[in-house]
């Protein structure tokens, strides 16, 4: 299982879609965040996290949920 985080811009979202797939052929269950614009870490994020065995970080420098990713990170 394999959790991925991103923050970047909408134009780019399509990298998330294929870095999924590319998972997905490995024999991955993917998620990621449900809940987007929210500085708290919710519930369901915190055990998909804690359940996953990978964890993926995507930022870049034009993203908004830069402090999201990064809270889930830790």
């Amino acid at each position: 299982k394999a959790f991925i985080s991103y923050s970047i811009n909408d134009n780019d979202q399509y990298i998330v879609t294929l870095f999924s797939s590319k998972l997905r052929e490995k024999n991955f269950i993917v998620s990621t965040s449900q809940i987007f614009y929210n500085n708290i870490l919710d519930y369901n994020t915190q055990n998909e996290i804690g359940d996953s065995h990978l964890f993926v970080g995507i930022l870049t420098g034009h993203g908004n949920e830069r402090n999201r990713v990064l809270e889930e990170w830790r």
